[in-house]
């Protein structure tokens, strides 16, 4: 347990918590912009949390179901062999 060590009302030394992770807020901004203008229709993604927790989403499926488990596996493998983070792939 980090011992902290309040200074004046507002400021404490310690932990400053979790870091805001910017590639991943402009991705979610570009998927939430395509979202708004209609063109993202549905979508599954998996993520973890700074304390460890995992969350998971998804939304409308949508009539091609057969192409969404088919991207999903493609996602797997790129996930699995690359190294870098690219940050969003078939959204203008």
């Amino acid at each position: 347990m980090i011992k902290v060590t309040p200074l004046r009302a507002g400021i404490v030394i310690g932990s400053i918590g979790p870091v805001p992770n910017e590639q991943l807020i402009a991705a979610l901004n570009i998927l939430l912009s395509s979202a708004e203008k209609g063109e993202l229709q549905s979508f599954v993604g998996v993520g973890f949390c700074a304390n460890g927790t995992k969350v998971r989403s998804f939304c409308s499926h949508g009539e091609d179901s057969d192409a969404m488990i088919g991207a999903l596996v493609r996602v797997q493998n790129e996930y699995m062999t690359h190294t870098e983070i690219e940050l969003v792939e078939g959204i203008t």
